[in-house]
């Protein structure tokens, strides 16, 4: 869960929200990741091989007058590396790697 409150001294009616993260070579083909804020989807995309970076301005619109909102990361297809990765004992089902999230 993330606050969505101004930071001090400011009264911005738009908020900035950023998210990386990336795929490895043993990803589900076709993966489909979805970003969503209480349940409202941002954005469903099939990442490429490797590192992504994604940009969303949100207005407060979005946020309906509540301080606090969740941020749900979401993907259709899992990969357990004990499957894939010959010698893996690791039965996670993994989805997409996240390396940041800012949010301000």
């Amino acid at each position: 869960r993330f606050s969505n409150g101004p930071a001090p001294g400011t009264n911005s009616s738009r908020a900035l929200l950023v998210i990386r993260g990336g795929t490895g070579a043993s990803a589900p083909p076709g993966q489909k990741v979805t970003f969503a804020v209480d349940g409202r989807t941002l954005e469903e995309f099939v990442p490429g091989a490797g590192p992504f970076e994604k940009r969303y301005t949100i207005g407060r619109d979005w946020f309906a007058g509540r301080r606090d909102f969740a941020l749900t990361i979401s993907v259709d297809r899992t990969l357990v590396p004990a499957r894939v990765v010959p010698g893996s004992t690791d039965e996670r089902e993994l989805g997409v790697r996240i390396s940041l999230i800012y949010f301000r």
